[in-house]
């Protein structure tokens, strides 16, 4: 008679050579804890017999060229190994329950025996990868260069782009509101109440006479819901502004509607008739793919992952070059001004209040100021934090601006950054570019 999970033989009371039967027993519970199993699946899905599960503890599935289901029998077994030794994702299923495991990944798994009594114990670090999870994307194919967000559904994570500069376009605003076309380098909002208006009237043309046709339509090209945002503010005084999110941009002749929500303003109609306007437009990255359900454990036990954080606080986590697998990166935030003709004394020529907390790197580095006209002295313009200096930009009879940050400046979100020109202004520098290097954190 056999009995238990191991269906070993009993030994009878009067039976003669108990050790025989003992011993062949001791074999069966020595295979049942020591014994690994090859399995071919070239040919497809593979059911385990009563026999092959209970005498193996490891099992080593290889052949198929796509996902393709292992079966286990509803034998109780506290814990077992599979190693997928495939190319594609393998399916571990009891009954109605159905587990996955990514190609070159080891799993521990366990079944009470039941109809469809089959869990993960574990998934063994360094084997998994991050794209076997189950709530990321499934193939890093096409995703270069992207960075790892957490979804708008707050369920899972997803691959974006990095979004650090903006795109800047001067008009000059009407307070016209008809939907027509606003007339060469001119702007209009679809409501007299200014921070009411659901579409930005925008013709083809700037207020410098530049053509921005081509470059209009693209503001929704993003696959997310809200294409992105669009900061507009009057060039003379930013700290007047109107925050939109985009959502779908029209295909008008001569001009574009873009259809808007507002975020947030400084005020019910901060513009007047006549203002030079700078629309700044920074675009949202691309809709994510869904990945397949898939392991658990820590994301530096990956198989394609950094191995450690050390050294990576606040960094961001970006598709490799490759691509096949995630690095670590800062993010940068480029807060730029261009100032055209020469400088008043003590001019505030920059202006942010902060969406973002970043950083501004000891040093400056990595920024630029340049000047298309030369100083004739020294001269220097302020960085400030909340009105105080944290920082210079010097221009010494150059067009190349020296910048002197004595230790990294944190920016909270709300810090206002203000750039303040020489409180006695060089009478020749004139048209001044200036762009900060800073880093998400």
């Amino acid at each position: 008679m056999t009995s238990g999970n191991l269906a070993y033989t009993e030994i009878a009371a009067s039976q003669s050579q108990k050790e025989v039967t003992a011993n062949a027993n001791f074999a069966i519970f020595d295979k049942a804890i020591t014994e690994q199993l090859a399995v071919d699946m070239s040919g497809g899905a593979v059911a385990l017999s009563n026999s092959q599960f209970r005498q193996n503890i490891y099992f080593k599935p290889s052949g198929n060229a796509g996902t393709v289901n292992l079966t286990v029998p509803a034998i109780k077994k506290s814990v077992f190994l599979i190693y997928n030794g495939n190319s594609a994702t393998l399916n571990i299923v009891r009954g109605s329950t159905t587990l996955t495991l990514g190609a070159s990944s080891y799993g521990w798994f366990s079944t009470d025996g039941t109809t469809n009594g089959l869990e993960r114990v574990n998934t063994a670090a360094g084997s998994i990868a991050f794209t076997n999870l189950s709530d990321v994307p499934g193939s890093y194919s096409g995703k270069a260069g992207k960075v790892v967000v957490v979804k708008t559904t707050e369920d899972g994570l997803e691959f974006t782009d990095i979004v650090s500069g903006a795109i800047s376009i001067d008009y000059t605003f009407s307070t016209t509101t008809t939907d027509s076309d606003p007339g060469d380098g001119l702007l209009r909002l679809s409501a007299a109440t200014q921070n009411t208006s659901t579409v930005i009237r925008a013709d083809h043309l700037d207020s410098h006479g530049s053509d921005w046709s081509a470059v209009l339509p693209t503001l929704d090209d993003s696959t997310s819901t809200i294409k992105g945002f669009i900061r507009l503010f009057k060039k003379s005084d930013p700290t007047k502004f109107i925050l939109f999110s985009v959502s779908a941009v029209g295909s008008e002749t001569g001009y574009k509607n873009i259809t808007v929500a507002v975020v947030a303003s400084s005020g019910s109609n901060p513009f007047s008739n006549g203002d030079i306007l700078t629309v700044s437009f920074v675009r949202n990255g691309d809709k994510g793919d869904t990945g397949a359900t898939g392991g658990s454990g820590a994301f530096t036990g990956l198989s394609d992952v950094p191995g450690s954080y050390t050294g990576a606080g606040r960094k961001f986590v970006r598709v490799n070059s490759t691509p096949d697998g995630l690095e670590f990166v800062e993010v940068p935030f480029i807060p730029s001004v261009f100032i055209a003709g020469t400088l008043s004394d003590s001019q505030k020529v920059y202006k942010l209040q902060t969406p973002v907390a970043f950083s501004l790197p000891a040093s400056g580095t990595g920024s630029y100021a340049k000047a298309d006209t030369a100083s004739t002295g020294t001269v220097s313009f302020d960085i400030q934090k909340n009105g105080g200096s944290v920082g210079t930009i010097t221009f010494t009879s150059d067009d190349d601006g020296t910048f002197t940050v004595a230790s990294q400046v944190d920016f909270s979100v709300g810090d206002i950054l203000d750039i303040i020109a020489p409180g006695s202004h060089d009478a020749t520098l004139a048209d001044v570019s200036i762009a900060l290097k800073c880093f998400i954190t």
